[in-house]
Parts: C-alpha cells; sequence; structure tokens
C-alpha cells in the first residue's frame, strides 16, 4: 500500500468512526423516546428514513490556486496571480442525525483554474524554443495558467449552531475529467548604462544541469526590420497534462447560512491532500502542488 493510499484509508476511518458516533446518539435517541411513549420514526408505519432529507442547489464562484506545500527555495516572488472564472454548480443532500448534526454528501461539477507570474532561480524546467526543447535550470520568470474540470464527492458532518447557521467538515474526493496545464518562460530587457537596451535578456537555462549550456530567454519583441520576434520558452500539451492526477482527494470546511425558508448563502474552504501531479518518472513539474481553493455562492432549499 503506498503513502496516498494510506492516508486516504486513515482519513475514512476517522471519518466513519465520527459518522458511526453520530448514528449511535441518534439510535438511543429514537430508543429514549419509545421509552417514554413519544412518537419517533420507528412508531410512524409511513415513514421512511429518506424522507426527511433535505436537497438543495448550490452555485458559487471560487477564487484559490494550485500551491506548494513548502515554498521551495527555488520561488523568489510573487509577480501576479489572476483567478480564471472559476464556477462551481452541485446538488446536496442533508440527513438530519439529532437536533444538532447531520450528514451532507453531494454531486459537484466545478472548474478550478488561475494564471500566476512567479521569478525563479534555478528552477527544474522543460521548454521549447525555436522548435528545440531544453531541460535543466532555469532562471526568470515563469508564467503559469492551469484549468482542472471535473466533479467533486465530499461526505460532510454538519453541526447546527442554530436553524439558521450550521459548520460542516469531511473528507472529498474528486475526479478531474479535463484539464490543461502549460505557460511560458520569459526574460526583461537588459539595459547599459545609457539607457540603452543590449539586445539581452536577464533569463536564461542550462542544459541539463547547473554547469551546462547557457541558453537566453527573451521575450516578444520586435527587431530593426520591423519584424516579431518571440525567444520566450514554452510548455504546454500532453508532455504536462498526462502527468496531472485524475484522481484527487483531500478535506474541506464550510459554513452556511440561510436567509430565508428557501435561499441562503455558503462559503467552503478546500484543499487538496494529494498533489495534483503525479510522481511517475518523467514528470517535468518538480514541486508538490496541492489545490486550495475558497468558494463563495448561493443556496436554494429544493426540498
Amino acid at each position: 500500500m503506498n503513502q496516498n493510499s494510506k492516508k486516504i484509508l486513515l482519513l475514512l476511518t476517522l471519518f466513519s468512526g465520527f459518522c458511526s458516533s453520530l448514528l449511535a446518539e441518534e439510535n438511543v435517541t429514537h430508543f429514549s423516546a419509545e421509552e417514554n411513549g413519544k412518537n419517533s420514526v420507528s412508531e410512524n408505519g409511513g415513514h421512511k428514513w429518506w424522507n426527511d432529507i433535505e436537497y438543495t442547489f448550490r452555485a458559487g464562484y471560487a477564487i484559490g490556486g494550485t500551491i506548494p506545500v513548502d515554498f521551495p527555495v527555488e520561488m523568489r516572488g510573487l509577480n501576479s496571480y489572476t483567478p480564471k472564472f472559476n464556477y462551481r454548480f452541485s446538488l446536496n443532500a442533508r440527513k438530519q442525525l439529532n437536533k444538532n448534526f447531520s450528514l451532507e454528501t453531494a454531486l459537484i461539477f466545478e472548474r478550478r483554474g488561475f494564471k500566476s507570474d512567479v521569478t525563479m532561480k534555478h528552477y527544474q524546467i522543460t521548454l521549447e524554443q525555436g522548435g528545440e526543447k531544453v531541460t535543466g535550470p532555469f532562471s526568470g520568470n515563469v508564467v503559469i495558467n492551469a484549468v482542472q474540470t471535473g466533479i467533486t464527492i465530499p461526505i460532510n458532518a454538519v453541526w447546527h449552531l442554530s436553524d439558521k447557521v450550521s459548520l460542516k467538515a469531511g473528507p472529498y474526493v474528486s475526479f478531474i475529467t479535463d484539464k490543461n496545464f502549460h505557460g511560458y518562460a520569459y526574460g526583461e530587457k537588459v539595459y547599459d548604462a545609457a539607457g540603452n537596451w543590449t539586445g539581452h535578456f536577464d533569463a536564461y537555462i542550462r542544459r541539463d544541469e547547473i554547469r551546462g549550456e547557457k541558453i537566453e530567454i527573451g521575450n516578444v519583441y520586435v527587431d530593426a526590420n520591423g519584424n516579431q520576434v518571440d525567444k520566450r520558452g514554452t510548455f504546454s500539451g500532453e508532455e504536462y497534462n498526462d502527468f496531472m492526477a485524475g484522481f484527487q482527494y483531500g478535506v474541506n470546511v464550510g459554513c452556511d447560512v440561510m436567509l430565508s425558508k428557501k435561499w441562503g448563502v455558503f462559503a467552503d474552504l478546500s484543499y487538496g491532500l494529494n498533489s495534483a501531479f503525479t510522481d511517475e518518472p518523467g514528470n517535468p513539474v518538480t514541486m508538490s502542488l496541492h489545490p486550495l481553493y475558497f468558494t463563495l455562492g448561493a443556496i436554494y432549499r429544493l426540498k
């Protein structure tokens, strides 16, 4: 059993134990009600356990990204960050266990993506420039575009603070159906003391290793003949997408606030426990990157 499987097993075992304790409490409550001659679910012959499940439809917008667990020494700065249009739609089902607790699951369809510009130093990467691919340590700026679309299924324990406010937490699993990771590396122009461009850029990649051939990485510019020249180094395609994990798992916490009988708002925070990229040999992404997203949205109670 690999390390990821052990994490999943431990997470599900702990959560199953917690849910079992809630179910046991519900059974005790029902038993006490019967002893006292009160109405109970078991005394209502026409009542089924699924009759009191609450269904809600939710729509939200997420802000976040795929971040390293520990920021590596190669990362020297974040120059910019822009979230994509990260939508989220879900159908949630919640079963009341007792006055204070419920269990909830959902079928979530979501898109998670971002664009970032970071400064790196000696970052191991594979770049393509002028039709040639070069692998080695890169120093300069890297623009990353990442998008993942898929289905997420959480199992949450819900704590009701009141009739209108509830908190929830639990594990989730995600099945990624569409994935796209691409971007480019670039450098800034280098100027002389008089303020004139020297024709060079400050970014470069070393072929294979730190003492390898130095290859300059530039940007898009117009040469003396009026032609547009692109000296950036790009990375994209199946070389990266194939190494994005199709199965992801993690934990999430959230808060629901009902504003009326039918309408409410919610806030969720989710964190992936496994990397968005696999650790298979040949993976060009050397950092362990984990999804972290904060979602705000609206609730409509169906039943």
